[in-house]
């Protein structure tokens, strides 16, 4: 697994992370997008309500600091398969930009991608608060999906 900050400036940080699951991209996309079981298995997000693709609004259900949060997200960067988005405005003058990604690897396996990137004047604000929750999170969230995928 890996994972990394990037701090880009005072108003724009991201964050990357990885794991390398045993199975087809077909079949981690297929778990990664049944909704209707993510609570089974994550422990952080826990359901999207409509349609993923580029530009729709969809209810996210998700653990934030404990809490169930439902949160409206307009979806970005959708591609059938693959990734799917959202960005939407985190704090007053800075926006969020969280992607999902599955690539296929030569050997049959599947390289997951969890990415997070905070831009906007505000930005600094949050940085620190952020960083820790998504840092203990994605991680967490990234081996249950292959620990899922790989007993299924």
């Amino acid at each position: 697994m890996n994972h990394k900050v990037i701090k880009h400036s005072n108003f724009h940080w991201s964050i990357y992370t990885e794991t390398i699951i045993d199975a087809s991209k077909e079949k981690v996309w297929s778990v990664l997008t049944d909704f209707d079981q993510m609570p089974n298995w994550s422990k952080t997000l826990q359901k999207i309500e409509g349609d993923l693709t580029t530009g729709s609004k969809t209810k996210v259900h998700y653990i934030f600091q404990g809490k169930m949060r439902e949160i409206e997200h307009t979806m970005v960067g959708y591609e059938d398969g693959t990734q799917f988005g959202w960005s939407d405005t985190l704090i007053p003058l800075t926006k969020d930009y969280h992607l999902y990604r599955v690539e296929a690897l030569p050997d049959g396996r599947s390289k997951f991608i969890q990415t997070d990137r905070v831009k906007g004047l505000t930005a600094f604000l949050v940085s620190k608060m952020l960083i820790e929750e998504m840092l203990g999170t994605y991680p967490v969230f990234n081996e249950s999906l292959k620990v899922m995928v790989t007993n299924k």
